[in-house]
């Protein structure tokens, strides 16, 4: 509970009736371990939970309409992953959240604290810090491919995570950053020589 904790005050502080609220939680939790390369879930699932990435690194994809992937997002340490939309609606999500190193997370059910939402209206807010969390993450990575170049997208991400380019593979970051491996690799060897890197 006091990973979750932290991960929220890191967001934005707690008030004392947040941390209360957080606290009840804490019979609901539960733990999962994913080994590298397992699924947290798959295209076509409906999530009916909220998850807390304790270690390790997963990654958000979907398949275009050319059978290719593409990363929308990593979830790393303090991440939650949540899809309240799909779960409301009841309607299956189109990507997959998938392990690519051995990964611990704690999570809840949504229906088993459902009850929860009377005693402690704080939750709403909670949740609201938690999705504009995850908005604004996939916002900025929305707008560096909108706006820059490849050289460009891949210099911002140095500045802005340059732990993540140190943790995943040249092929999921190309398709994140959407361009060819090749491609990627090429510039990178450009941006050494240059004494860029």
């Amino acid at each position: 509970m006091q990973n979750l904790i932290s991960a929220l005050a890191r967001i934005e502080p707690l008030s004392q009736g947040q941390e209360e609220a957080i606290l009840a939680l804490k019979p609901f939790m539960k733990h999962i371990s994913l080994k590298k390369g397992n699924y947290l879930y798959r295209s076509g699932h409906i999530p009916d939970f909220v998850a807390h990435v304790e270690c390790g690194i997963l990654r958000h994809v979907i398949m275009d309409s050319n059978e290719n992937e593409k990363i929308l997002r990593f979830f790393q340490e303090d991440d939650f992953i949540e899809d309240c939309k799909s779960f409301n609606e009841q309607c299956p999500v189109n990507y997959s959240i998938q392990a690519l190193e051995d990964c611990e997370l704690g999570y809840f059910k949504f229906m088993d604290v459902v009850h929860l939402y009377t005693d402690y209206p704080e939750f709403e807010k909670i949740g609201r810090k938690m999705m504009e969390r995850n908005a604004a993450s996939y916002e900025l990575h929305l707008s560096a491919l909108m706006k820059y170049n490849s050289e460009e997208r891949y210099k911002f991400l140095l500045q802005t995570n340059p732990d993540l380019i140190k943790r995943i593979s040249v092929t999921h970051l190309a398709q994140y950053l959407d361009m060819n491996r090749v491609t990627l690799s090429k510039m990178r060897a450009k941006m050494i020589n240059r004494q860029i890197l």
